[in-house]
């Protein structure tokens, strides 16, 4: 069944991928939880992806949402935002979120993103990773490999050799060496909820 079907039938069954610790695929009901009834869902679902994907523009998002100007512009300006100037870029945010952004603390640590993780199917890549050929190794059309992610930062790529047992970590510059042990931890994890034999972790 194609990927993208058997998702859609999953949400209207309410149904999803169960963790287990082999290799089955398993349904299971999806979780309680409680459901608001939304007096605007367009306006509400165009602020959700500003809200994840921002900083943003109207173009990204209507290209995202494959609509045309007349439908974004109806619940566009509903949305409060400021401009903001990001690598000499004009974007948008909204307004609510500004304060918040302005005063995070810097992210710390190592993370192991997977292929097709939501945090890497933004529309605008050029935000996550302003290098071309940097965004060209993360972004392959077929067999893409995982991101590196150090300090919130996509630092490089890894892919994971099953039959060698085998995590390959790509940097794109060196490893400082305070984050090798957080590196394994990812590594354990990983293994943990594949259900795969903890793998020896190699850099390249």
């Amino acid at each position: 069944m194609p990927e993208q079907l058997f998702r859609d039938a999953g949400r209207q069954a309410q149904v999803i991928l169960a963790p287990t610790g082999d290799r089955s695929t398993v349904l299971s009901p999806t979780p309680a939880v409680t459901q608001t009834r939304s007096t605007d869902p367009l306006r509400d679902f165009v602020a959700a992806y500003v809200r994840v994907n921002g900083p943003t523009t109207r173009i990204q998002v209507r290209n995202w949402m494959t609509v045309g100007n007349e439908a974004l512009s109806q619940v566009w300006h509903q949305i409060e935002r400021v401009r903001v100037m990001m690598d000499g870029k004009r974007l948008e945010l909204p307004t609510n979120l500004a304060r918040d952004v302005c005063e995070a603390k810097p992210p710390r640590g190592v993370a192991l993103v997977p292929p097709n993780d939501p945090y890497l199917r933004q529309v605008d890549r050029t935000l996550l990773l302003p290098d071309p050929d940097r965004r060209k190794r993360v972004f392959r059309p077929s067999s893409a490999p995982g991101a590196l992610l150090i300090d919130g930062e996509v630092a490089g790529t890894w892919r994971l050799h099953r039959k060698k047992s085998e995590l390959t970590v790509s940097p794109f510059e060196p490893i400082d060496a305070g984050y090798e042990e957080s590196l394994s931890r990812c590594a354990s994890a990983f293994a943990v909820g594949s259900g795969e034999d903890e793998p020896s972790i190699v850099v390249m």
